[in-house]
């Protein structure tokens, strides 16, 4: 038997779909509990307002369009991870990108802003 879970999820800033339903970044976890065993899956995923439904959009992965959010529709149409850090690293790139309107990494980031913060000193 297949169970999921949402495992992390943020929500990047001004990210909104029409009716300006803000987009949800998530890894959903699937569990095969016969085998005993995760897989990760980076969706992306907004809420209905009249039905308060979880969605799948097509902004991560290879859906088209809005779908419900389910176990056979993550497993479809998400991006797969072999490890939860690497489902993780990929969200918080989409999100540091999208945000700072740049190709940088969160590293590249980072590091931008520890030269910002040591050149004024």
């Amino acid at each position: 038997m297949l169970k999921s879970k949402t495992l992390y999820s943020v929500d990047p800033k001004d990210y909104l779909r029409g009716n300006n339903t803000q987009v949800t970044l998530r890894v959903i976890g699937v569990f095969d509990t016969s085998k005993v065993h995760w897989v990760y899956y980076a969706v992306s995923t907004t809420t209905s307002v009249s039905t308060n439904t979880l969605n799948m959009t097509d902004d991560i992965g290879s859906g088209n369009g809005i779908i419900s959010c389910n176990t056979d529709c993550v497993r479809a149409y998400g991006v797969k991870f072999a490890d939860m850090d690497s489902a993780k690293k990929y969200i918080d790139d989409f999100k540091i990108k999208w945000e700072t309107g740049s190709n940088n990494t969160i590293q590249e980031v980072r590091d931008q802003k520890l030269k910002e913060l040591t050149d004024e000193r």
